[in-house]
């Protein structure tokens, strides 16, 4: 059977299965990346003892209730920008 590429990491099989060829482990930064998990763990700790809420986002609830229906991630993207573009959402 001619193998064009390793089914592992789809490099040269001649390559990924030489024993004595030595592999480093690398790692890459992606500082964006990085701040949106912070962001989303600050968020969910915030909401951590009460974790629903009314629909406004102000009146919040430790358990669900016809009052307090909505998860606090139900429809809330947490992404990341270059800008404030809301400095007065206190939301984390």
């Amino acid at each position: 059977m001619d193998q064009e590429a390793c089914p592992k990491c789809g490099g040269p099989p001649g390559v990924c299965d030489d024993p004595e060829r030595a592999w480093f482990p690398q790692r890459a930064i992606c500082h964006r990346t990085m701040a949106l998990s912070a962001a989303h763990r600050r968020y969910e700790a915030k909401h951590d003892e009460r974790p629903f809420h009314d629909g406004t986002f102000a009146n919040w609830s430790e358990k669900p209730s016809g009052d307090h229906p909505f998860h606090h991630d139900a429809g809330v993207t947490i992404w990341v920008s270059e800008h404030n573009l809301s400095p007065d959402d206190d939301f984390i």
